[in-house]
């Protein structure tokens, strides 16, 4: 197997939408010193050599510990994906997925930007891309770990994808206490080969050599005795070497049940010093733990001999998670014992360490934990709390179905209850294009107008609002302006979160309804102050554009678009509805700037991006469908130009609010319903000469002082002016404007 150390540099995992994903989670886990070989149980595993390997059985089977030896003696690499309750959102477990592929080898720049983008969906974008990079490895195998977390169907439907592309001579490993994934198609297909508990069971040679390390002699009747009692079960041969060490009697256990690993763990508990029970109850606490972080947990500073001392007892339930010996967890039957002995001995103790936990998860930034944790800790309020502060963020990197998760644990009445909650509601219904659930959410949480500061820092419910409804906009775009206004006035850039959002949304308002200078000063400061918000960075450099261009600034407007357009790819949002504008208006300007090709190109991206806008967004949907309007009328696509024209009459039927959006529907409108034969215009056939004369026939100038502007003889302007008419198929000075700004040759 060729695992080593460490993930690169400029790997996958230091993209945004990745970094709170734990790095022990997508490593393979080490082998630990004492546990023994397993040749026989490792063959059996192996040796049919299937495309999907299902490896289920109850807790304390060693499933894990049995892929750990199997990637001791296989020649392929794997990818390990250690699951947990995260993952069964499916943009997560997509991700997750990525990692652990990247970490053995670099996944390509595109599929990388197609995985962790902002606005990719899990069965759109990123189980395709993933499905693509298993297909194109070399033989590997891929283990995901704990299965059983998963339950959505979206989950499932991302699996079957990746299921359904593993090449041959690899394997995807599927190992948990059951496999919610349907593999009656593949296992027909004979392409499933399934371990079970059977296989998985302990033989006499196997028990002998564990007894031996654990320093238990048992004669040879006493130890088949023992293992036919407990069916071979690797859980409960461990629990009684630990027990049969402090001296219990071997004939006292049997069978091979959850209860009977309840009975063993509480004999080797009883055998161990009060102090260590009570610090590995505490510790359980912690899904994954390393010393610092259970002194700072349970108020000590001896955790890491603590935890040495476990280790050093043999203790098999201990589980390292990095070759470094840093980071542990225990195996999840020993812990769940523990947990359950916590909250019955001393249940303010075991939520006063819940309570802990999440403070520290949240201070790392593992929201994930840090809300579950607070949700077990009985404190919804900080659970809602925690959800609402990391909502703008989820809903940049994808993973909003996240939220709606989070949302579920605390309770169908929490909305109602929690205005934390019922703001947060409010985003994921705004991001899913859910205009009812957005205004039901907005009105539980008006309930709470004289609630005061939220938990976010957000001062006011009001405030909170506005920015939710600011985003809807259903109100109109006056309305935007002014719930903008609110949400600026609540702070400035050092201390509101949503300043530049809001400063942002307000300049994009002001364009729409035609007041240009304060569009441009609005979206200047939002530039300015983005911070690490590149969306609000790429959507105001490509809103500026477009007023470069109707001011006939064309270079300034190729500029600011190659800007947005750099921001907007480098942080992979071509797929991220909101941004659409920024490859509209590139594609527009591309026309304007005498390169069909690339203007074909980032309108396809713009064009395959509308559906996703949902049914919150009609002028945004306006603004992008009349840019790429214009756009095909300038690379002569007149149908293409005419459907387009029918979706943004759509959208404006919808909301017609923005007034200079709607003038220039209404002159795409005339140009397009004019009769003049635009297909047959050569927007190509201009020569640089004449497109320089063609700029200033807006002017009204003469042709004697274009000709003194141009540095040129009148005759030439003559001739160009000639020649222009020509080729656009016109008579008259006004219809050349005309035709050029309907086929993109002038803003």
């Amino acid at each position: 197997m060729t695992e080593e150390g460490r993930v690169p540099a400029a790997s996958l995992a230091a993209s945004a939408g990745v970094r709170d994903i734990p790095a022990t989670s997508f490593v393979v886990p080490p082998r630990r010193g004492s546990l023994i070989d397993r040749d026989r149980m490792v063959k059996s595993v192996l040796e049919p050599e299937a495309p999907i390997l299902e490896v289920v059985a109850p807790p304390g089977f060693g499933k894990s510990t049995a892929l750990v030896l199997c990637a001791e003696a296989d020649d392929r690499p794997y990818a390990w994906v250690q699951l947990s309750e995260a993952d069964d959102d499916a943009v997560h477990l997509g991700r997750h997925l990525a990692l652990a592929l990247d970490r053995l080898a670099p996944l390509e720049p595109a599929d990388g930007a197609r995985i962790v983008g902002a606005g990719r969906s899990a069965l759109g974008d990123i189980f395709p891309a993933l499905a693509g990079v298993l297909a194109d490895r070399s033989p590997c195998v891929v283990v995901l770990d704990d299965v059983h977390h998963l339950t959505s169907s979206e989950a499932e439907a991302g699996l079957q994808m990746l299921l359904s592309s593993v090449p041959e001579g690899s394997t995807v490993v599927l190992v948990g206490r059951r496999i919610p994934i349907a593999l009656g198609r593949h296992r027909m297909d004979g392409r499933v080969h399934r371990v079970e508990a059977s296989d998985l069971a302990m033989g006499l040679i196997e028990a002998a050599e564990l007894f031996g390390r654990a320093g238990v002699s048992l004669d040879d009747e006493e130890l088949a005795d023992l293992v036919t009692r407990v069916e071979g079960w690797p859980g409960g041969l461990h629990l009684a070497a630990l027990a049969l060490h402090q001296g219990r009697n071997p004939r006292s256990f049997s069978g091979a049940d959850r209860l009977v690993a309840e009975y063993l763990i509480e004999e080797v508990l009883d055998g161990t010093e009060p102090e260590m029970v009570s610090f590995m109850e505490g510790s359980a606490v912690l899904d994954r733990m390393a010393a610092d972080e259970l002194d700072e947990l349970l108020e000590r500073s001896d955790s890491s001999r603590m935890l040495g001392s476990i280790e050093g007892h043999g203790n098999l339930f201990l589980i390292p998670l990095d070759h470094d010996g840093q980071r542990f967890r225990y195996h999840h039957l020993f812990r769940d014992h523990l947990l359950q002995r916590l909250r019955r001995d001393g249940p303010d103790r075991a939520l006063e360490l819940e309570r802990r936990a999440s403070g520290m998860r949240a201070r790392s930034g593992d929201v994930d934990s840090a809300v579950r944790h607070a949700v077990r800790a009985c404190d919804r309020e900080r659970a809602a709390g925690l959800i609402l502060g990391s909502v703008l963020d989820r809903w940049l990197d994808g993973r909003l179905g996240q939220v709606g998760e989070w949302l579920d644990l605390l309770g169908t009445g929490a909305v109602d209850e929690i205005p934390e909650a019922a703001i947060a509601a409010a985003w994921c219904a705004v991001a899913a294009g859910d205009r009812d659930g957005a205004e039901r959410s907005c009105r539980a949480a008006a309930r709470f107008a004289d609630h005061g500061p939220l938990s976010d820092g957000t001062p006011t419910v009001e405030v909170a609002l506005a920015a939710v409804r600011m985003l809807m906009g259903s109100r109109g775009v006056d309305r935007v302006v002014s719930d903008a206004e609110v949400v600026r006035q609540a702070g400035g850039p050092g201390v509101n979160r949503l300043w530049a959002l809001a400063t942002g949304t307000q300049g994009s308002a002001y364009a729409m309804l035609g007041r240009p200078d304060l569009a441009r000063e609005r979206l200047s400061e939002a530039i300015d102050a983005v911070g690490e918000t590149p969306y609000v960075r790429a959507v105001g450099l490509a809103l500026l554009a477009v007023l470069a261009l109707q001011d006939g600034e064309l270079a300034t407007a190729v500029t600011l678009s190659r800007s947005a357009r750099s921001t907007a790819d480098a942080h992979g949002l071509e797929c991220f509805a909101p941004a659409i504008s920024v490859y509209a208006v590139d594609a527009l300007v591309a026309a304007n700037d005498r390169r069909p090709g690339d203007a074909r190109a980032a309108a396809a991206i713009a064009g395959a991006t509308v559906e996703r806008l949902g049914d919150l967004s009609p002028r945004t949907a306006l603004l992008a469908l009349i840019l790429l309007a214009r756009t095909a009328v300038a690379v002569g696509d007149r149908p293409g130009a005419r459907r387009l024209l029918g979706e943004a009459q759509e959208a404006r039927r919808r909301d017609s609010s923005a007034s200079a959006l709607n003038a220039q529907l209404a002159e795409l409108e005339s140009c397009l319903g004019s009769g003049r034969d635009l297909d047959r215009v050569d927007v190509e056939a201009l020569t640089v000469a004449e497109q320089r004369v063609l700029e200033l026939l807006p002017t009204h100038l003469p042709q004697g002082m274009i000709a003194s502007e141009l540095h040129v003889s009148r005759n030439t302007v003559k001739t160009h002016t000639a020649s222009i008419y020509r080729k656009l198929g016109v008579t008259s000075r006004a219809d050349v404007v005309d035709v050029a700004r309907s086929v993109g040759l002038l803003a």
